[in-house]
């Protein structure tokens, strides 16, 4: 059965001046345009079914930027009265009609949106209406999981995310040491669940786990550094976030359990690594 708005494995049926003729188990039909690529008869496809502007089920080769079912951070590329056209990466730009956007889109903006089905024709649509698409209350995860984090919306208190392309969240700007860009998904973990159905995650395990993670980061540094950094507890925050990427609080108790364990020397210049 074809799966339309998704990646589907299909087999090559014939070939026409029009392009090739892919079919599925049930023997369903489906055109792949004419392409550059050399196709033969027989040949089994990777390709993302859809619905073009005809009405037709149409193959593409090209692999898009997210399929059916997921939240998608995409930049539109034509706003008209009746609705905006976002990049999916295929042939056919992303229709988000006007009803479905939760503030009217602008041209050569980005949007996370949803990629959704519409049952009765198999065309696929966004929306940016997220509220109906993310979990607020059957919200199954645990303190410290690891999540995949999407982020979408920078704020004062930090970044909006997507985890595991179901919940809403946020990471908090002060608990962030390194770079992150919007619409790029990236590893997390789980810090609360909130009464209110948002989750706060984080870019480390929470506790003694992020604890563990910085002492192999700054053994590690140590070791590239030539067994000696110039960082203390007196050093600039600021500085110890741009050397280890760790808030200066986690660093002195990092240290702390480094030095208890026998593993550096601490000093007035900094720290130093015991062979």
């Amino acid at each position: 059965m074809l799966q339309f708005g998704k990646i589907n494995q299909l087999t090559v049926n014939s070939i026409s001046s029009k392009g090739s003729f892919l079919v599925d188990e049930e023997g369903n039909e489906v055109l792949l345009p004419k392409t550059n690529e050399k196709v033969q008869v027989s040949d089994i496809l990777d390709v993302f079914v859809y619905i073009d502007s005809n009405g037709n089920p149409t193959a593409s080769l090209k692999t898009p930027f997210a399929q059916v079912g997921d939240f998608a951070y995409l930049k539109a590329v034509e706003v008209l009265d009746f609705g905006a056209f976002l990049d999916l990466g295929i042939e056919k730009h992303l229709l988000v009609p006007g009803n479905q956007q939760k503030t009217k889109m602008e041209f050569n903006e980005y949007y996370l949106v949803k990629i959704c089905l519409e049952e009765n024709t198999n065309k696929i649509y966004g929306s940016s209406k997220l509220d109906r698409f993310v979990e607020k209350e059957d919200i199954h995860l645990d303190r410290n999981q690891e999540v995949t984090l999407l982020p979408f919306e920078y704020t004062e208190r930090g970044y909006r995310v997507i985890i595991d392309n179901l919940y809403l969240g946020m990471v908090y700007k002060n608990e962030i040491f390194s770079p992150i860009n919007l619409g790029h998904p990236i590893p997390g973990f789980v810090k609360e669940v909130r009464p209110d159905g948002l989750v706060d995650v984080a870019l480390r395990p929470v506790g003694i786990k992020n604890l563990d993670s910085g002492q192999e980061e700054i053994l590690i540094a140590l070791k590239e550094a030539g067994g000696f950094l110039p960082l203390h507890d007196k050093s600039d925050p600021n500085e110890i976030k741009k050397v280890l990427g760790m808030s200066k609080q986690t660093f002195k108790r990092t240290i702390g359990m480094l030095y208890k364990a026998r593993k550096i020397e601490i000093t007035d210049k900094g720290i130093k690594l015991i062979k």
